[in-house]
Formats: C-alpha cells, structure tokens, sequence
C-alpha cells in the first residue's frame, strides 16, 4: 500500500497507479547507498540535484522534469544499490524489466513517454557523475573510488540534526513537490 492508500503491485505498476504524491514522499523518506553514509542522504534529494543541475545547465523544464523523475520507480521497488544488481545475475534481468516497466508508467502518467529516447543518454550522465559529488560530501575524500568523473558540482546537503544539515524528509518532499510542479506546468513543449 503506498502513502495515499493506493494498492500497487511493485513489479507491474500501472499508469492509473501512479501519483506524484507517493512518489515524492517516498523518494524523501528512502536513503541512498543503503544508508551507508555519514548523514541522511534520500534519493529524493538525489533527483532534485540531478533535475537542478540539467535545469541550470541546458534551461530545459522537459529534461529537468525527467531528471527529478529518473529513479521515481524506485518508490515502489525500492532503492536496489549497484553493487546488489551487479552481483545477482538471475535476478538482474527481472529488475531491470520491472524498473523498464515501471519507468514507462510513470513517464506516460505525466506525458513525457515520448521524450525518454531523447533523453536518456544525457540523465544517465548525470546520474554516474552526481556520485562523485556524493562521495565528497558523505564518504569523506579519503574513500576512494576508482572512477574518473567530472562531478555536476552540486550541493549535497542531507540531514543531521547535529551537523546543522537540514534536508529532512519532510523538506525534500516539499521540495521534490515545487520542482515537479514548476517543470511539469513549464515544459513538456512538443
């Protein structure tokens, strides 16, 4: 059952299942690289500095709109870290479908299926390179990690009650909520 009572099936959401609601609740309330870091750090906030920083970059709505939305799926499967669907061959295949699935009822929820092709190539660098801005912020610079990336130069912030750091759940859901609808009513340009 999700935030607003919706009964959903993980692996087989449906168009008419999605809200954006749930799904920015959920986004704010589930922690990156299963909480392995040195503060909450949501996956809320990890779309929001994606979605930030292709709007700053490129001016285009349609394509910050995407970025908020790229692990929007993840509100009802949940947060699989790489190196859990890297290792489980068997069981790669059947998320990745589910995830294909999933994305596309989202995508065709807020009308911007046609534009996922376009797109894609330009989110998922954004993805991989934002990880390099997280692991300055919340691993620390003598974690290394063998990956030659130039970072999106964007803030992590988090929360921690004794860092001042003030990124709660609630704050990204609310936060997640303005963008989404600031790009969803001034993109989408055919």
């Amino acid at each position: 059952m999700t935030f607003t009572g919706r009964r959903v099936y993980p692996f087989e959401v449906e168009k008419s299942d999605v809200t954006i609601t749930d799904i920015a609740h959920a986004l704010g309330m589930q922690v990156r690289y299963n909480g392995h870091v040195s503060r909450l750090y949501t996956v809320g906030e990890h779309c929001i500095r994606i979605s930030d920083a292709l709007f700053r970059d490129t001016g285009d709505h349609t394509l910050a709109l995407m970025g908020l939305l790229h692990d929007a799926g993840e509100c009802y499967t949940g947060d699989f870290i790489r190196p859990v669907k890297n290792s489980l061959h068997e069981v790669e295949q059947v998320l990745k479908a589910a995830e294909d699935r999933n994305e596309r009822a989202i995508m065709d929820r807020f009308h911007i299926a046609h534009w996922m092709e376009r797109y894609k190539a330009t989110i998922k660098d954004y993805d991989r390179r934002i990880i390099v801005d997280e692991k300055a912020a919340l691993f620390g610079p003598d974690k290394p990690w063998d990956w030659d990336l130039v970072p999106l130069g964007v803030p992590i912030i988090g929360y921690s009650r004794k860092g001042g750091y003030d990124w709660d759940p609630e704050r990204v859901t609310e936060e997640y909520m303005a963008r989404f609808l600031d790009h969803s009513n001034r993109g989408l340009q055919s």
